[in-house]
């Protein structure tokens, strides 16, 4: 029914286009789409930008998303870029962080336009504002909870 990118490096966006359905982006990520330098595609050797005519809607922070069956919450999480998010399901106890959380870590912040302090100041008033038992699948690695990150993650427990 639709695509929805928690932000808009070239890892997360490559195949976006592939389905002919709305692909769902934050307005800070969209230049991600069509620029290999800001998507990061040029850095590894293989430049890639978004085919033109690709249905682009925006996301914002707290709209809800109705997909599939499920009714998703957008949360801008901004830090591994400025226009992360993160589509948390309060329904079904669950939660897509994209590469704003991972099991035991955080995502990267060197990028262009990252920011420690703000994936810190999302994580910390967005997602740990969760239930424990939320369930978190993040863009890379394995799942894990908001209780589990809040306890062990080394990141968040400074």
């Amino acid at each position: 029914r639709a695509v929805l990118l928690t932000h808009g490096h070239a890892d997360h966006i490559a195949a976006a286009a592939d389905f002919s359905v709305p692909v769902y982006i934050h307005q800070l990520d969209t230049a991600c789409l069509n620029d290999a330098v800001v998507n990061l595609s040029s850095f590894v050797g293989t430049p890639f930008v978004c085919p033109p005519g690709m249905e682009v809607r925006l996301l914002e922070d707290g709209m809800t998303l109705p997909v599939a069956g499920r009714t998703f919450t957008v949360l801008h999480t901004p830090g591994h870029t400025p226009g992360c998010v993160c589509f948390y399901s309060p329904t079904d106890g669950v939660l897509f962080s994209g590469d704003t959380l991972f099991a035991g870590s955080i995502g990267r912040t060197d990028f262009l336009a990252g920011s420690y302090e703000a994936i810190i100041g999302s994580i910390r008033s967005k997602l740990l504002t969760l239930p424990d038992e939320t369930k978190v699948y993040p863009g890379h690695g394995p799942a894990t909870t908001i209780g589990k990150e809040r306890r062990d993650n080394p990141f968040l427990t400074e």
